[in-house]
């Protein structure tokens, strides 16, 4: 069993690419970005931000896209890597 190394950057992925890779996470990993998202930027929990964005229904400002940028990439490398050592 190897160990999980996190890709090196690639090209940043658009809005569309990073909203697929979001809906690959299973439910919990989703909570827990949202969560990050949430604290990160002092959306309460009920705001309907973060959802909002995943529908494309809201624009992002840079710092949050980014910020999504760093941790949907994260969550997904690590689920594609844990897919193939299945």
């Amino acid at each position: 069993m190897s160990t999980y190394q996190p890709q090196t950057p690639g090209p940043t992925p658009t809005i569309s690419e990073l909203i697929e890779k979001f809906r690959v996470l299973n439910q919990r990993t989703k909570n827990r970005v949202r969560r990050e998202f949430n604290d990160k930027f002092g959306y309460s929990d009920s705001d309907t931000t973060f959802q909002r964005l995943m529908e494309r229904r809201l624009f992002l400002c840079y710092d949050e896209y980014l910020f999504l940028v760093d941790t949907i990439l994260l969550h997904y490398d690590f689920y594609v890597w844990a897919k193939k050592e299945q």
